[in-house]
């Protein structure tokens, strides 16, 4: 096993920051890492579990890599913007150790800007082939290719900066505690559905081209350090104007909503169809409390309650699950709770398992019931015809119609991801075929 609480030994360039890095050897495969985020922003650690043997320069090249592969390096965005108890590992293949170190640090330059000059360190890669420029924490970092000549990259860095002043000025502006260290955020707005929306920008060394995306109901530009604020308003218009349909569709998705936004003194928690009080009460005799007062806790952890409520989920829908089985004739051979977002409940009848959404404990009594009872209709008849509606109606009347209702309190639910792990209830033992979900 890894050791515990390593302490930190290096640190990695991303997305204009320095994040800093520890190493746990242990039994990992020689040719394997994992690596997890932990702390608060700004304040973060990335630990690397890896082989005991691994080299200081294996590690190095591995996380050089997983921040220059457009997929991992979306995984550590999304993990920045995470809180610590939401995030989670990802497995990042180690390779050859290089004979040379793939940095070397070169004598830094200066250039003039408003009325000074700002030093700017330049480290040159033999794999690169173009020239970038980014600020760490609040130095101008140059990186160039190995054969680049000084005055090449001068002349190069002399351009960029005067294309993105603004970009600049806001990266040397000092970052105030809590704020991703990351990125610069200047916000512009564009008309859509005659309103008014904001949208904001951030920069990415590597980055060519400008794309939008909407992020948890806002929309978000990333851009090129070279490109000018002028030239995003403009490729901000157009792409509104070609994906309009797709950004509204984005838009009207329900918003993550935090656990930890509602569990706080004075929050109002979601649970069974109803908002409760939460109250913060260090004297409690339980972790978590619940009676007509509402919620009670001796901390407002939400790692805590979050686990409170994957209890209650498992509760609700293993005694539901045992009373409609039997009114209705058809056992599961397994019923779980699983932390999704596609589905209420899903239904493999080849192997007659039910997969429930844990999300469910937020929902009305009865439309627990209905879910429940809509999954077990579905061992007898897999599709959604005529006669199944009626089977399902012929024991929860009006679940069709309840069935949009419930889409529509989706929004108010929590729907970060929780990664808690899966238990399983045995049921009976017969098995069947196709599958199908709510």
């Amino acid at each position: 096993m890894a050791s515990a609480s390593p302490a930190p030994s290096g640190a990695i360039e991303f997305d204009g920051a320095r994040l800093p890095y520890a190493v746990r050897r242990g039994d990992q495969p020689p040719r394997q890492a994992t690596v997890a985020l932990v702390g608060e922003a700004p304040d973060v650690l990335l630990i690397v579990d890896i082989a005991k043997e691994a080299q200081a320069e294996t590690i190095n090249a591995a996380l050089e890599a997983l921040v220059l592969d457009e997929a991992q390096a979306s995984w550590l965005r999304t993990q920045l913007r995470l809180p610590p108890d939401f995030r989670t590992p990802i497995a990042v293949t180690v390779g050859e150790t290089p004979k040379t170190p793939s940095w070397t640090q070169e004598p830094s330059g200066s250039i003039a800007f408003e009325g000074g000059r700002i030093a700017y360190a330049v480290r040159r890669h033999s794999r690169r082939k173009k020239i970038e420029v980014s600020v760490v924490e609040g130095e101008l970092l140059v990186k160039a290719p190995h054969k680049a000549p000084d005055a090449e990259v001068h002349a190069l860095v002399v351009e960029l900066i005067g294309q993105n002043e603004g970009w600049l000025r806001e990266q040397l502006r000092p970052l105030p505690r809590g704020r991703e260290a990351r990125t610069p955020a200047p916000q512009g707005e564009v008309e859509f559905d005659g309103a008014a929306i904001k949208y904001f920008t951030r920069r990415h060394p590597r980055r060519k081209r400008t794309a939008l995306g909407v992020d948890n109901g806002r929309l978000l530009v990333r851009a090129g350090p070279r490109i000018s604020d002028a030239r995003i308003h403009a490729d901000v218009l157009e792409i509104v104007r070609e994906r309009g349909d797709w950004i509204r569709k984005q838009l009207s998705r329900p918003q993550v909503r935090p656990l930890w936004y509602e569990v706080r003194d004075g929050g109002n928690l979601l649970y069974l169809g109803e908002r409760h009080a939460v109250r913060e009460d260090p004297s409690a005799p339980e972790a978590v409390m619940f009676d007509e007062r509402g919620f009670r806790l001796r901390s407002a952890d939400p790692a805590v309650v979050r686990q409170w409520l994957w209890r209650r989920a498992e509760e609700e829908v293993e005694q539901r699950t045992e009373r409609w089985a039997r009114e209705i004739g058809e056992r599961p051979k397994w019923v779980q709770v699983v932390d999704v977002q596609s589905y209420w409940g899903q239904v493999n009848v080849q192997t007659r398992e039910i997969n429930f959404n844990w999300r469910l404990i937020f929902g009305p009594e009865q439309q627990i019931d209905d879910v429940v009872v809509h999954e077990l209709c579905h061992l007898r008849i897999t599709g959604h015809q005529r006669d199944f509606w009626e089977l399902v109606e012929r024991f929860r009347p009006g679940a069709r119609k309840r069935r949009a209702e419930f889409k529509q309190l989706a929004a108010e639910m929590v729907w970060e991801p929780m990664r808690s792990p899966i238990r399983r209830r045995g049921f009976g033992r017969e098995p069947w075929a196709d599958e199908d979900d709510w």
